[in-house]
C-alpha cells in the first residue's frame, strides 16, 4: 500500500515520529523485543507484526513532520506551505529557542543531558516543560553541531548514558548516529 502512495503521489510527508523515526516502538531492536513480548504478554505470544522501521526504509519520502505528539501548529504550518506550492523546510531553530519560549531552565548548563541543541525545533519543548529531558524526536537538525554536543555531554555524564540518548530516537532514522 505504501509503495503504491508513493508511485501515485506528487508529495509524500511522513507524520509523526512512528513514521518519520519509527517512534517509541523503534527503539527496542529485535533481538531484544522477544524479551518484552514475553515479560508483557506471556511466554506463548506470537507477535504478527514486521519491525518498526520509518517510512524512508520502504520508500522515499518528501518531508517529516516529526513529534510524538505532533504540534498541530506545525502541520498547519506544513499544509499550508504545500497547498500554496512552496518548498516544505523545516524550522531554522533548535529545541533550545523553545525551552526559552517556555521559559524552561537550560537542562545543559544545570549539567542535565538534553539532545535540544542538535534537534530540530517547533516542538514548543514539551517533554522539558513536562521535567523530561529532549531525546530528539523532531529529528536532527540539519546543521547539527553534534560533535560540540558530545563534548559537553562527555563532561556530564558517560558514554553508556550518551548512547541511551542517541539510540532512543536518532539511530533508526538513519538521521544520524553517535559518530557523526
Amino acid at each position: 500500500m505504501l509503495k503504491y502512495l508513493r508511485e501515485n503521489s506528487k508529495t509524500l510527508l511522513a507524520l509523526g515520529a512512528c513514521a518519520s523515526i519509527a517512534g517509541i516502538p523503534g527503539i527496542v531492536d529485535k533481538e531484544n523485543r522477544q524479551k518484552f513480548y514475553e515479560k508483557i504478554y506471556g511466554n506463548n505470544y506470537k507477535p504478527r507484526g514486521i519491525d518498526a522501521l520509518p517510512l524512508s526504509a520502504y520508500v522515499n519520502v518528501d518531508f517529516m513532520i516529526h513529534g510524538c505528539p505532533v504540534n498541530q501548529d506545525e502541520i498547519v504550518r506544513i499544509f499550508e506551505t504545500a497547498l500554496a506550492g512552496k518548498k516544505l523546510k523545516y524550522r531554522g531553530y533548535s529545541v533550545c529557542f523553545d525551552c526559552k519560549q517556555e521559559k524552561n531552565p537550560c537542562r545543559l548548563i544545570n549539567k542535565k543531558p538534553c539532545l535540544g541543541p542538535i534537534t530540530q525545533g517547533g516542538c514548543g519543548a514539551i517533554c522539558v516543560s513536562g521535567g523530561s529531558p529532549c531525546y530528539g524526536c523532531f529529528g536532527k537538525r540539519e546543521d547539527a553541531n553534534t560533535e560540540a554536543l558530545m563534548t559537553i555531554l562527555k563532561s556530564i555524564t558517560d558514554e553508556k548514558e550518551i548512547e541511551r540518548y542517541f539510540t532512543m530516537f536518532f539511530n533508526k532514522s538513519g538521521a544520524t548516529n553517535i559518530k557523526d
